[in-house]
């Protein structure tokens, strides 16, 4: 269990969102966004618990949802959609769905969403949202 194993297993739970392409390149990252709405996966902060000798690790990978390139008023329900917690193309549900992520981490969640806004991608404006999702691992 590592952060690209996680990274992969969120893509998997993300692809669950039919209306969604999850784009996780651990290698590099996109240039250009070719298909919209889309799902960005990028890891954030890393903690090392360092308990009785284990290599246990608590990493939060960002979800980054770019929607649309100009404000359209129908892009914003499609923000609301990725932020109820229970519909078809609910971020946390496809979390809690699989708390896995695929077997890659031992427990994951939802831990916040940053509202509607804008994020530059390589120049281009887009209307946005970001999740944070918590990931335990066992190191093993």
């Amino acid at each position: 269990m590592g952060t690209e194993a996680i990274g992969t297993g969120l893509k998997v739970n993300l692809g669950n969102i039919s209306s969604l392409k999850a784009i996780f390149a651990p290698n590099e990252v996109p240039d250009t966004i070719s298909r919209l709405p889309c799902a960005v996966i990028l890891p954030g902060p890393t903690e090392y618990l360092v308990a009785y000798g284990s290599d246990a690790f608590d990493v939060q990978m960002r979800v980054l949802i770019l929607i649309t390139k100009q404000q359209q008023p129908q892009a914003m329900a499609k923000i609301l959609d990725y932020i109820d917690p229970t519909g078809s193309e609910s971020v946390r549900k496809v979390v809690n769905d699989d708390t896995t992520l695929d077997s890659s981490c031992d427990e994951a969640w939802v831990v916040s969403s940053t509202g509607a806004g804008f994020t530059t991608w390589n120049g281009t404006p887009y209307l946005s949202i970001e999740f944070l999702i918590q990931c335990l691992g066992s190191g093993s």
